[in-house]
Protein backbone atom coordinates (compact mmCIF):
# COMPACT_ATOMS: atom_id res chain seq x y z
CA UNK A 1 0.00 0.00 0.00
CA UNK A 2 1.29 3.46 -0.92
CA UNK A 3 0.67 6.79 0.81
CA UNK A 4 -1.31 7.96 -2.21
CA UNK A 5 -3.56 4.89 -2.35
CA UNK A 6 -4.19 5.11 1.40
CA UNK A 7 -5.18 8.78 1.13
CA UNK A 8 -7.36 8.08 -1.89
CA UNK A 9 -9.25 5.44 0.06
CA UNK A 10 -9.68 7.70 3.10
CA UNK A 11 -11.13 10.54 1.05
CA UNK A 12 -13.32 8.25 -1.06
CA UNK A 13 -15.24 7.04 2.00
CA UNK A 14 -14.93 10.13 4.22
CA UNK A 15 -18.38 11.66 3.75
CA UNK A 16 -20.18 8.37 4.24
CA UNK A 17 -18.18 6.96 7.15
CA UNK A 18 -17.93 10.15 9.24
CA UNK A 19 -21.72 10.25 9.34
CA UNK A 20 -21.80 6.77 10.87
CA UNK A 21 -21.23 5.91 14.56
CA UNK A 22 -17.61 6.02 15.64
CA UNK A 23 -17.50 2.65 17.40
CA UNK A 24 -15.87 -0.01 15.20
CA UNK A 25 -15.96 2.39 12.24
CA UNK A 26 -13.98 1.15 9.23
CA UNK A 27 -12.55 4.59 8.38
CA UNK A 28 -11.38 5.23 11.95
CA UNK A 29 -9.70 1.83 11.96
CA UNK A 30 -8.16 2.46 8.53
CA UNK A 31 -6.56 5.75 9.66
CA UNK A 32 -5.08 4.20 12.82
CA UNK A 33 -3.82 1.01 11.17
CA UNK A 34 -3.60 0.97 7.36
CA UNK A 35 -2.60 4.61 6.91
CA UNK A 36 -0.11 4.25 9.74
CA UNK A 37 1.36 1.16 8.03
CA UNK A 38 1.64 3.02 4.71
CA UNK A 39 3.63 5.82 6.33
CA UNK A 40 5.89 3.39 8.16
CA UNK A 41 6.56 1.35 5.01
CA UNK A 42 7.47 4.45 2.98
CA UNK A 43 10.38 5.49 5.22
CA UNK A 44 11.40 2.47 7.31
CA UNK A 45 14.95 3.62 8.07
CA UNK A 46 14.02 7.19 8.96
CA UNK A 47 11.04 6.16 11.09
CA UNK A 48 12.32 3.00 12.79
CA UNK A 49 13.38 4.85 15.96
CA UNK A 50 10.30 7.04 16.12
CA UNK A 51 6.91 6.47 17.71
CA UNK A 52 3.99 6.70 15.28
CA UNK A 53 0.58 7.52 16.71
CA UNK A 54 -2.69 8.00 14.87
CA UNK A 55 -6.17 8.90 16.04
CA UNK A 56 -9.60 9.49 14.58
CA UNK A 57 -11.10 10.16 18.00
CA UNK A 58 -11.71 8.69 21.43
CA UNK A 59 -15.22 7.36 21.83
CA UNK A 60 -16.42 9.87 19.23
CA UNK A 61 -15.11 11.33 16.01
CA UNK A 62 -12.28 13.83 16.31
CA UNK A 63 -13.02 16.93 14.26
CA UNK A 64 -9.51 16.66 12.80
CA UNK A 65 -8.12 13.08 12.63
CA UNK A 66 -4.34 12.94 12.69
CA UNK A 67 -1.19 10.87 12.46
CA UNK A 68 1.96 12.01 14.26
CA UNK A 69 5.62 10.95 14.16
CA UNK A 70 7.31 11.42 17.54
CA UNK A 71 11.01 11.45 18.36
CA UNK A 72 10.92 10.49 22.04
CA UNK A 73 14.17 12.38 22.64
CA UNK A 74 12.05 15.46 21.96
CA UNK A 75 8.58 14.37 23.07
CA UNK A 76 6.47 11.26 23.62
CA UNK A 77 3.17 13.12 23.41
CA UNK A 78 1.42 15.33 20.87
CA UNK A 79 0.65 17.78 23.70
CA UNK A 80 4.23 19.02 23.88
CA UNK A 81 7.48 19.25 21.94
CA UNK A 82 7.70 19.24 18.18
CA UNK A 83 6.82 16.62 15.58
CA UNK A 84 5.64 16.03 12.00
CA UNK A 85 1.96 15.22 11.61
CA UNK A 86 -0.69 14.59 9.00
CA UNK A 87 -3.81 16.63 9.86
CA UNK A 88 -7.05 15.85 8.00
CA UNK A 89 -9.42 18.73 7.29
CA UNK A 90 -12.70 18.33 9.17
CA UNK A 91 -14.71 18.26 5.94
CA UNK A 92 -12.47 15.73 4.19
CA UNK A 93 -11.31 18.29 1.60
CA UNK A 94 -7.61 17.51 2.08
CA UNK A 95 -4.76 16.78 4.44
CA UNK A 96 -1.81 18.81 5.71
CA UNK A 97 1.67 17.40 6.23
CA UNK A 98 2.80 19.71 8.98
CA UNK A 99 5.79 20.24 11.25
CA UNK A 100 4.12 21.45 14.42
CA UNK A 101 4.49 22.27 18.08
CA UNK A 102 2.53 20.60 20.85
CA UNK A 103 0.30 23.23 22.46
CA UNK A 104 -1.47 21.82 25.51
CA UNK A 105 1.46 21.53 27.96
CA UNK A 106 2.92 24.99 27.19
CA UNK A 107 -0.54 26.58 27.47
CA UNK A 108 -1.20 24.89 30.82
CA UNK A 109 2.14 26.00 32.26
CA UNK A 110 2.58 29.41 30.64
CA UNK A 111 -0.91 30.52 29.63
CA UNK A 112 -2.03 31.01 26.03
CA UNK A 113 -0.37 34.40 25.28
CA UNK A 114 3.04 33.33 26.58
CA UNK A 115 2.74 29.92 24.90
CA UNK A 116 2.08 31.61 21.57
CA UNK A 117 5.04 33.94 21.97
CA UNK A 118 7.22 30.94 22.77
CA UNK A 119 5.94 29.12 19.67
CA UNK A 120 6.80 32.14 17.49
CA UNK A 121 10.31 32.35 18.98
CA UNK A 122 10.94 28.64 18.38
CA UNK A 123 9.63 28.85 14.82
CA UNK A 124 11.80 31.85 13.95
CA UNK A 125 14.88 30.26 15.49
CA UNK A 126 14.38 27.03 13.52
CA UNK A 127 13.94 29.01 10.29
CA UNK A 128 17.25 30.68 11.03
CA UNK A 129 19.04 27.39 11.68
CA UNK A 130 17.48 25.02 9.10
CA UNK A 131 17.52 26.16 5.48
CA UNK A 132 15.27 23.35 4.22
CA UNK A 133 12.36 24.82 6.17
CA UNK A 134 12.30 27.79 3.81
CA UNK A 135 10.65 25.73 1.06
CA UNK A 136 7.70 24.81 3.30
CA UNK A 137 4.68 27.07 3.58
CA UNK A 138 4.42 28.97 6.86
CA UNK A 139 1.18 30.84 6.20
CA UNK A 140 -2.23 30.25 7.69
CA UNK A 141 -3.70 26.77 7.70
CA UNK A 142 -7.43 26.11 7.39
CA UNK A 143 -8.53 22.80 8.87
CA UNK A 144 -12.19 23.67 8.22
CA UNK A 145 -12.95 23.38 11.93
CA UNK A 146 -14.04 25.66 14.74
CA UNK A 147 -12.99 23.20 17.45
CA UNK A 148 -10.54 24.76 19.92
CA UNK A 149 -7.98 22.00 19.51
CA UNK A 150 -8.03 22.32 15.74
CA UNK A 151 -7.56 26.09 16.01
CA UNK A 152 -4.54 25.52 18.26
CA UNK A 153 -3.07 23.24 15.56
CA UNK A 154 -3.38 26.12 13.10
CA UNK A 155 -1.27 28.55 15.14
CA UNK A 156 1.27 25.93 16.25
CA UNK A 157 2.42 25.09 12.72
CA UNK A 158 6.03 25.67 11.68
CA UNK A 159 5.90 24.59 8.05
CA UNK A 160 3.37 22.65 6.01
CA UNK A 161 2.25 21.35 2.65
CA UNK A 162 -1.39 20.82 1.71
CA UNK A 163 -2.71 17.95 -0.40
CA UNK A 164 -6.27 18.52 -1.69
CA UNK A 165 -8.44 15.42 -1.79
CA UNK A 166 -9.47 16.28 -5.34
CA UNK A 167 -5.92 16.52 -6.66
CA UNK A 168 -3.48 14.39 -4.68
CA UNK A 169 0.19 14.56 -5.72
CA UNK A 170 2.01 11.55 -7.13
CA UNK A 171 3.40 8.91 -4.80
CA UNK A 172 6.91 10.13 -5.59
CA UNK A 173 6.05 13.65 -4.43
CA UNK A 174 4.27 12.44 -1.28
CA UNK A 175 7.25 10.30 -0.34
CA UNK A 176 9.75 13.06 -1.15
CA UNK A 177 7.89 15.48 1.12
CA UNK A 178 7.77 12.94 3.94
CA UNK A 179 11.48 12.17 3.60
CA UNK A 180 12.31 15.87 3.63
CA UNK A 181 10.26 16.67 6.72
CA UNK A 182 11.83 13.70 8.52
CA UNK A 183 15.27 14.99 7.52
CA UNK A 184 14.33 18.41 8.94
CA UNK A 185 13.08 16.68 12.09
CA UNK A 186 16.43 14.92 12.50
CA UNK A 187 18.20 18.29 12.29
CA UNK A 188 15.88 19.69 14.95
CA UNK A 189 16.72 17.03 17.56
CA UNK A 190 20.09 18.44 18.76
CA UNK A 191 18.73 21.99 18.64
CA UNK A 192 15.70 21.04 20.70
CA UNK A 193 17.66 19.10 23.29
CA UNK A 194 20.09 21.99 23.70
CA UNK A 195 17.72 24.95 23.63
CA UNK A 196 14.12 23.89 24.27
CA UNK A 197 14.14 20.90 26.62
CA UNK A 198 12.65 23.26 29.24
CA UNK A 199 10.01 25.92 28.74
CA UNK A 200 12.57 28.67 29.30
CA UNK A 201 14.28 30.07 26.22
CA UNK A 202 17.78 31.49 26.46
CA UNK A 203 18.46 35.15 25.71
CA UNK A 204 20.77 34.14 22.86
CA UNK A 205 18.00 32.20 21.11
CA UNK A 206 15.54 35.05 21.67
CA UNK A 207 17.98 37.51 20.08
CA UNK A 208 18.46 35.27 17.04
CA UNK A 209 14.70 34.74 16.68
CA UNK A 210 14.05 38.47 16.98
CA UNK A 211 16.36 39.13 14.03
CA UNK A 212 14.25 37.06 11.64
CA UNK A 213 12.43 39.59 9.45
CA UNK A 214 8.77 39.19 8.55
CA UNK A 215 8.36 36.78 5.65
CA UNK A 216 8.88 38.53 2.31
CA UNK A 217 5.23 38.83 1.34
CA UNK A 218 3.90 42.25 0.37
CA UNK A 219 1.72 43.53 3.23
CA UNK A 220 -0.98 46.19 3.11
CA UNK A 221 -2.10 48.03 6.21
CA UNK A 222 -5.79 47.79 7.02
CA UNK A 223 -5.78 51.58 7.34
CA UNK A 224 -4.74 51.99 3.71
CA UNK A 225 -6.65 49.09 2.23
CA UNK A 226 -9.50 51.33 1.02
CA UNK A 227 -7.05 53.48 -0.97
CA UNK A 228 -6.03 50.64 -3.26
CA UNK A 229 -7.81 50.56 -6.58
CA UNK A 230 -7.63 47.16 -8.20
CA UNK A 231 -7.62 47.48 -11.99
CA UNK A 232 -10.03 44.55 -12.26
CA UNK A 233 -11.91 42.29 -9.85
CA UNK A 234 -10.28 39.36 -11.65
CA UNK A 235 -6.48 39.32 -11.66
CA UNK A 236 -3.97 36.93 -13.23
CA UNK A 237 -0.71 36.46 -11.32
CA UNK A 238 2.01 34.94 -13.50
CA UNK A 239 5.38 33.54 -12.48
CA UNK A 240 7.32 30.36 -11.93
CA UNK A 241 6.31 27.91 -9.19
CA UNK A 242 7.35 28.79 -5.66
CA UNK A 243 7.46 32.58 -6.07
CA UNK A 244 4.55 33.15 -3.68
CA UNK A 245 1.62 33.99 -5.98
CA UNK A 246 -0.96 32.03 -4.01
CA UNK A 247 0.52 33.17 -0.74
CA UNK A 248 0.30 36.81 -1.84
CA UNK A 249 -3.46 36.46 -2.36
CA UNK A 250 -3.91 34.76 1.00
CA UNK A 251 -1.93 37.41 2.87
CA UNK A 252 -3.99 40.22 1.34
CA UNK A 253 -7.15 38.48 2.55
CA UNK A 254 -5.61 38.19 6.02
CA UNK A 255 -5.31 42.00 6.26
CA UNK A 256 -9.11 42.19 6.47
CA UNK A 257 -9.74 38.94 8.37
CA UNK A 258 -6.89 37.30 10.33
CA UNK A 259 -8.92 34.07 10.52
CA UNK A 260 -9.19 33.97 6.69
CA UNK A 261 -12.94 33.42 6.61
CA UNK A 262 -12.83 35.68 3.54
CA UNK A 263 -10.40 33.48 1.59
CA UNK A 264 -10.80 30.32 -0.47
CA UNK A 265 -8.19 28.48 -2.53
CA UNK A 266 -9.50 26.22 -5.29
CA UNK A 267 -6.88 23.82 -6.76
CA UNK A 268 -7.58 23.58 -10.50
CA UNK A 269 -7.36 20.06 -11.89
CA UNK A 270 -5.90 19.19 -15.31
CA UNK A 271 -9.09 17.30 -16.25
CA UNK A 272 -11.46 20.25 -15.84
CA UNK A 273 -13.16 20.72 -19.22
CA UNK A 274 -16.57 22.11 -18.23
CA UNK A 275 -18.02 24.35 -15.52
CA UNK A 276 -19.59 21.79 -13.15
CA UNK A 277 -16.31 21.48 -11.24
CA UNK A 278 -16.70 25.13 -10.27
CA UNK A 279 -20.42 25.92 -10.36
CA UNK A 280 -21.93 22.59 -9.30
CA UNK A 281 -24.28 20.21 -11.06
CA UNK A 282 -27.60 18.39 -10.84
CA UNK A 283 -27.18 15.03 -9.15
CA UNK A 284 -27.35 12.08 -11.50
CA UNK A 285 -28.79 9.92 -8.74
CA UNK A 286 -32.24 11.47 -8.65
CA UNK A 287 -31.93 14.26 -11.21
CA UNK A 288 -33.35 16.79 -8.78
CA UNK A 289 -30.80 17.70 -6.12
CA UNK A 290 -28.28 20.39 -7.05
CA UNK A 291 -24.78 19.67 -5.74
CA UNK A 292 -23.10 22.96 -4.79
CA UNK A 293 -19.31 23.32 -4.81
CA UNK A 294 -17.03 25.19 -2.41
CA UNK A 295 -16.64 27.82 -5.15
CA UNK A 296 -20.38 28.46 -5.35
CA UNK A 297 -20.81 28.47 -1.56
CA UNK A 298 -18.01 31.01 -1.25
CA UNK A 299 -19.63 33.28 -3.85
CA UNK A 300 -22.89 33.11 -1.89
CA UNK A 301 -21.02 33.84 1.35
CA UNK A 302 -19.44 36.95 -0.21
CA UNK A 303 -22.82 38.06 -1.57
CA UNK A 304 -24.50 37.72 1.83
CA UNK A 305 -21.71 39.79 3.42
CA UNK A 306 -22.58 42.58 0.96
CA UNK A 307 -26.31 42.56 1.66
CA UNK A 308 -27.63 44.99 4.26
CA UNK A 309 -31.17 43.65 4.21
CA UNK A 310 -33.43 41.64 1.98
CA UNK A 311 -37.09 41.19 1.38
CA UNK A 312 -38.89 38.92 -1.05
CA UNK A 313 -37.38 39.47 -4.49
CA UNK A 314 -35.58 42.61 -3.24
CA UNK A 315 -32.06 43.13 -1.89
CA UNK A 316 -30.38 46.23 -0.48
CA UNK A 317 -26.60 46.38 -0.61
CA UNK A 318 -24.39 47.93 2.04
CA UNK A 319 -22.38 51.05 1.16
CA UNK A 320 -19.30 50.00 -0.79
CA UNK A 321 -16.95 51.10 2.01
CA UNK A 322 -18.73 48.73 4.42
CA UNK A 323 -18.52 45.63 2.23
CA UNK A 324 -15.60 43.37 3.27
CA UNK A 325 -13.33 42.07 0.54
CA UNK A 326 -13.41 38.37 -0.32
CA UNK A 327 -10.50 36.68 -2.08
CA UNK A 328 -10.94 33.61 -4.26
CA UNK A 329 -7.73 32.04 -5.59
CA UNK A 330 -7.88 29.61 -8.53
CA UNK A 331 -4.56 27.90 -7.94
CA UNK A 332 -2.59 26.63 -10.98
CA UNK A 333 -5.45 27.67 -13.26
CA UNK A 334 -3.21 27.19 -16.29
CA UNK A 335 -3.42 23.40 -15.83
CA UNK A 336 -6.84 23.20 -17.50
CA UNK A 337 -8.46 25.17 -20.38
CA UNK A 338 -9.95 28.19 -18.63
CA UNK A 339 -12.26 28.98 -21.55
CA UNK A 340 -14.03 25.66 -20.90
CA UNK A 341 -14.12 25.12 -17.14
CA UNK A 342 -14.84 28.79 -16.38
CA UNK A 343 -17.58 29.07 -19.00
CA UNK A 344 -20.88 30.51 -17.82
CA UNK A 345 -23.06 27.91 -19.52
Amino acid sequence: MTIQSALQHIFSVWQVEKNKPFAKNSLANYITTDFKNAITASSPQQIENYKIAASAGKGAWADVPWLSILNEKITNTTSDGIYPAYLFCADGSGVYLNLMLGTEVPQEKLGKPAARRRATTITNYLYHEIEKLHSWDDGAMDLKSQASRARSYEYAKIGWKFYPASNLPSEDELQADLHEILDIYAQIEPLWVKEFATLEISEEVQKIAAQIPPKSVPQISANTMHKINLPKPFLLLAGISGTGKSRFVREQARVVDPDLNNFLLIPVRPDWHEPSDLMGYVSRINGEEYVATDFLKFIVKAWLAAVASSEKDSYQLKPLADIPSYWLCLDEMNLAPVEQYFAVS
